[in-house]
């Protein structure tokens, strides 16, 4: 039994799986008993777990950047949708014929709105973690503490609850983009500076998804921000008989009806993509020379607390030579100086990594999310031009490159919008934390200074 739980704790829980979504895989087979399991079955099922085509088994932590290559259109398609008119809308309730006219609409479910939805000002954050023990593989893991205002509405949620959100978002919104969670690395963990990562990143998901207002009219996020933690899981459960999304008119809005348009611009498309995957590329590279730079500012701050050190021996020293009364005083106050400096270096160090390794991290992976969206977009593209070719189901190949073609463009565009509106006020944050700490330590050198003047005072009048 031992060897079996052994295993399956390295198998899943050590490489980022979620040890929830494995038991109820198991389910469906032999049960969660592990005596039920031979070690040869369960390296079997475990293979399954992990082969299978599903949203938990895509490592978000693989963030290589990866080129998107433009599409390759010819000359005639260009052509031919180059004549649309983008900023032409057609208002209809079936497929418009006019496709010279550019964006045109196809009729969809419409979104209602809810408790959450009329609200004009809304606070939803993360309050508090805690750390409880598991069942299945012994294991603990984290919950936290959801407060939802003006409703103030307090729930408990686990990790494996905002994995399946932003799940059920990609299927129930395809089009629309999710923000990210936290990777597959630090995801599952229950250390006390992993948490922190946690809450940030699902702080900054919960952000995002409340920033849509398409998503603030789904009834699971509803649900998930209300509903105690027996009926949410019952909720999940149910959700899963929800009819899947096979056709436009599957799929929500806010008006009724979704926007298409078929027009692709070929230059402007090659510099979004240029975009996203420099940005990637760069954001990456913040996020190591972040991490380089807090490495060495620490090796910094251990030097100045050696020579605080240093300094303290040396004050100490002079009880053998009590009628040198200034040196005593020069190496007290020298030792309060350092002292004081590395504290603040440190502080500085803290507020370095707190507001940019991690934060570029997170943007790092919204730009993977957008990378993703591009490829979608591109794939629904080959299967119209292949329709075109073979004259198979041309229209609803069309009507969901245009879909996604629409979706990528007003996407891209509030997305990034958000975040150069989000990322000024971080920095704002961080400039004014670090101008505190730059005061403090500005205060450690001017105290010095006073200190050595009135000692030299003091010596002058003997």
């Amino acid at each position: 039994r031992s060897e079996k739980q052994s295993y399956l704790r390295t198998q899943i829980i050590d490489k980022g799986y979620s040890p929830e979504e494995f038991t109820k895989f198991c389910e469906d087979r032999k049960g969660t008993d592990v005596d039920n399991w031979t070690l040869e079955e369960l390296k079997a099922v475990v293979e399954q777990f992990k082969n299978q085509d599903d949203v938990l088994s895509v490592d978000e932590e693989d963030l290589t950047p990866e080129v998107i290559e433009p599409l390759n259109i010819s000359e005639a398609v260009q052509h031919a949708l180059s004549d649309s008119n983008p900023d032409q809308f057609i208002q209809a309730q079936a497929h418009s014929p006019l496709e010279s006219q550019g964006v045109y609409s196809v009729p969809c479910q419409v979104s209602f709105d809810n408790s959450l939805s009329l609200q004009e000002s809304l606070e939803v954050s993360i309050t508090g973690t805690e750390v409880v023990p598991g069942s299945l593989f012994s294991s603990t893991k984290v919950k936290f503490q959801i407060e939802t205002f003006p409703m103030k509405w307090k729930v408990t949620r686990s990790m494996d609850d905002f994995v399946w959100v932003k799940w059920m978002l990609d299927q129930r919104y395809p089009g629309h983009y999710t923000p990210p969670i936290p990777p597959k690395k630090i995801r599952y963990s229950v250390s006390e500076d992993l948490r922190k990562q946690q809450v940030m990143f699902l702080q900054k998901f919960l952000g995002g998804v409340m920033r849509n207002a398409l998503f603030q009219k789904c009834p699971y996020i509803v649900s998930f921000l209300q509903e105690e933690e027996a009926r949410f899981a019952s909720i999940k459960k149910a959700a899963a008989k929800e009819k899947k999304v096979s056709g436009l008119n599957d799929l929500w809005s806010l008006t009724g009806q979704v926007k298409c348009d078929p027009t692709f611009d070929l230059q402007t498309e090659k510099e979004r993509i240029t975009y996203v995957n420099t940005c990637a590329v760069l954001k990456k590279r913040l996020k190591k020379q972040t991490e380089t730079l807090t490495s060495k500012l620490l090796e910094v701050t251990e030097v100045i607390a050696g020579i605080n050190e240093s300094f303290s021996s040396l004050e100490r020293l002079q009880n053998y030579f009590p009628e040198l009364t200034c040196n005593k005083v020069l190496y007290k106050s020298l030792q309060d100086s350092f002292q004081g400096w590395s504290t603040q270096n440190l502080k500085a160090t803290q507020a370095l990594q707190n507001h940019f390794r991690n934060f570029f991290k997170y943007e790092e992976m919204e730009m993977s999310n957008l990378k993703s969206m591009i490829k979608e977009r591109n794939n629904k593209y080959a299967v119209y031009i292949k329709s075109e070719q073979n004259n198979n189901k041309l229209q609803e190949a069309k009507d969901e490159f245009a879909y996604f073609n629409y979706q990528l463009k007003k996407e891209v565009l509030r997305v990034l919008n958000d975040t150069q509106n989000i990322g000024n006020l971080h920095f704002v944050q961080f400039a004014k934390t670090f101008t505190g700490i730059q005061e403090t330590t500005c205060l450690v050198w001017q105290e010095l200074l006073e200190a050595l003047t009135q000692a030299r005072n003091s010596y002058l009048k003997f």
